[in-house]
């Protein structure tokens, strides 16, 4: 099975700044939140030690 960081072992810091992008997402509605979205996913992404190649492209629907 394969292993997923531990949130505990995350540091403070780098949880405030996802926390602090998502919420901007929220206040926004998640109205022009792409570049919101790309940060979050690419700092998460990093937290697996992932590279951007290893990031799936994420379908967009609209409504």
């Amino acid at each position: 099975m394969r292993s997923h960081p531990d949130p505990r072992t995350v540091p403070a810091a780098a949880r405030e700044e996802i926390s602090a992008l998502v919420e901007k997402c929220l206040e926004a509605k998640g109205v022009g939140c792409e570049e919101f979205e790309r940060e979050i996913d690419e700092r998460v992404a990093a937290l697996y030690g992932l590279e951007s190649i290893h990031v799936p492209l994420r379908r967009t629907h609209e409504v």
